[in-house]
């Protein structure tokens, strides 16, 4: 049996591909530096795109809610909500306060 290891990013964009079947969602992997697509970026392509989007939900993938997710998002999309006022903007909380992924990291470091 062939087994292929994936990156983090790989892996993401394979699970969000099999989200996008199940919930018929269309779903973005952006980032906040370095890499691109940047959130704006990603925002610009998804009110672009043919879909009809009323709501851009953010699941911030961090492990505790410092700058980046109490600071920097929240300015992001203050600006974002001004460039599309069309569109309503949810950011949910950082994946680790979820217990599936808190219990996740937890019995990855215990093991």
């Amino acid at each position: 049996m062939d087994q292929k290891i994936l990156d983090g990013e790989s892996h993401l964009k394979i699970s969000s591909r099999r989200v996008e079947k199940v919930l018929q969602k269309k779903n973005c992997l952006c980032y906040l530096e370095i890499c691109r697509p940047s959130l704006s970026e990603a925002v610009k392509d998804l009110a672009d795109s043919n879909f009809k989007i009323s709501t851009i939900n953010i699941h911030s993938i961090f492990l505790s809610a410092g700058v980046h997710f109490n600071e920097d998002i929240k300015a992001m999309v203050s600006d974002l909500q001004a460039n599309y006022p069309n569109l309503k903007f949810k950011i949910n909380d950082v994946v680790s306060n979820n217990s599936i992924v808190s219990n996740a990291i937890l019995k990855v470091v215990t093991s």
